[in-house]
């Protein structure tokens, strides 16, 4: 949020209640707080852009990331030339002391577009509505858009009048080995090795998504497949120990994007193929003892 009291100070609290303007490390979002009426909360994102010009992508989180955990004072200076940040503006809570929380969200918008077109910053940006727009929400590759009712008035955290849907991409990765577990998943694996169709390596996909019983019997597939020793390239990539193995196990991962990389962010497991039949598979002891 940004926010400029009564009395003309201001604050710029994350989620985390770290507020930048303490911090000094986000002046060009502190003049544009101060050059709101006084009394007034915006509901912002903030962002860097990526190269070329988005703010949704894996490349503009890094970035904006970096930007607002800025703690050396002498290189702000440079950062607001390489990597400017923004306000992008999608509510409007109070407006020259009045509170306008309980009115609609049309008319919020209207009033908030009143306010970025007075800041007049090109770090303020309105993040206008659209009626419908999955069509080029879809075709733009775009990490996401919230629905709210255009009668819905301004709550705290997520309720019925506003619906966040998420852009996901889907891919068949073949699994190349696996980390060992840690903690409850000890019995298990950490985390499988995953390549794409063309044999390069994608990232890793954890134990998210499975339950014991599949976990069980991936780690007895793996722990029965023909070791290989992983190539130099290979093992620089997943840039911790892990056992490379030979195996038709396949996972179909949900994820947002792929990094410069080439990998996959934000991967979560959505289907398995490739495992044997039940009957084939011996419960670990953990397991047995939880059975009986």
């Amino acid at each position: 949020m940004i926010v400029k009291s009564a009395s003309g100070s201001i604050s710029i609290p994350n989620r985390r209640d770290v507020d930048y303007a303490q911090l000094q490390n986000l002046p060009e979002i502190s003049a544009v707080a101060e050059s709101l009426p006084n009394d007034t909360v915006l509901d912002v994102e903030l962002a860097c852009l990526d190269k070329d010009g988005r703010a949704d992508t894996y490349e503009a989180r890094v970035k904006t990331t970096s930007r607002c955990g800025t703690e050396n004072q002498g290189r702000i200076p440079t950062l607001m030339k390489e990597t400017p940040i923004y306000a992008f503006a999608f509510d409007l809570i109070r407006f020259n002391g009045e509170d306008v929380s309980q009115k609609s969200f049309l008319e919020r918008k209207l009033l908030l577009k009143i306010v970025v077109e007075q800041v007049n910053s090109p770090h303020l940006k309105l993040v206008w509505y659209v009626r419908s727009g999955f069509r080029d929400f879809y075709n733009n590759q775009m990490e996401g858009a919230v629905l709210k009712r255009i009668d819905s008035k301004y709550v705290e955290g997520r309720w019925n009048s506003w619906l966040k849907c998420k852009h996901f991409q889907f891919q068949w990765c073949s699994v190349a080995g696996y980390t060992e577990g840690k903690g409850r998943n000890q019995q298990f694996f950490g985390a499988l090795i995953l390549l794409n169709d063309a044999g390069d390596y994608v990232g890793k996909v954890g134990c998210s998504g499975f339950n014991d019983y599949d976990k069980m019997k991936v780690k007895q597939l793996l722990q029965t497949s023909n070791p290989t020793i992983p190539s130099f390239e290979l093992r620089s990539k997943v840039g911790e120990s892990f056992t490379q193995v030979t195996t038709d196990l396949k996972v179909q991962v949900r994820f947002t994007e792929l990094t410069d990389d080439g990998l996959m962010y934000q991967p979560v497991k959505i289907a398995v193929s490739g495992l044997p039949e039940p009957e084939s598979l011996k419960y670990p002891d953990i397991l047995q003892q939880q059975i009986i």
